[in-house]
């Protein structure tokens, strides 16, 4: 009965090493496709015009809030900004690297009450 139980447990123990060196071996193979596929790719040529349009941006603000507020004040802000950060601001979302657009719409005014 002890030989039985002593070559179940060393049969349990090769199994387990075995199950734990497949998920390394596993592992290792993965890596080793994922070093091939990126010794297969490409180099990317960039295009200067399209890197000079990164640097354009177009800013839309509106609001569907109930609060009157001037968006032309926040869309000076926003545009001051980038500006001067480097960015340009263009008139038309077609010609733009980015697009921002802001909404107003979850604005309320809370009055202090006065005690």
């Amino acid at each position: 009965m002890k030989k039985i139980f002593i070559s179940l447990i060393a049969v349990f123990m090769i199994t387990r090493v075995a199950y734990a060196g497949g998920e390394d071996f596993l592992s290792a193979i993965q890596a080793m496709q994922a070093m091939r596929d990126v010794s297969k790719s490409e180099a990317i040529m960039l295009n200067p015009e399209a890197k000079a349009k990164l640097k354009t941006v177009y800013v839309e603000v509106s609001n569907t809030s109930s609060v009157n507020i001037e968006i032309n004040r926040i869309k000076d802000a926003v545009t001051k900004s980038l500006t001067e950060k480097g960015y340009q601001i263009v008139d038309a979302a077609d010609n733009a690297g980015y697009v921002i657009q802001i909404d107003l719409s979850k604005l309320n005014i809370i009055k202090e009450k006065k005690v």
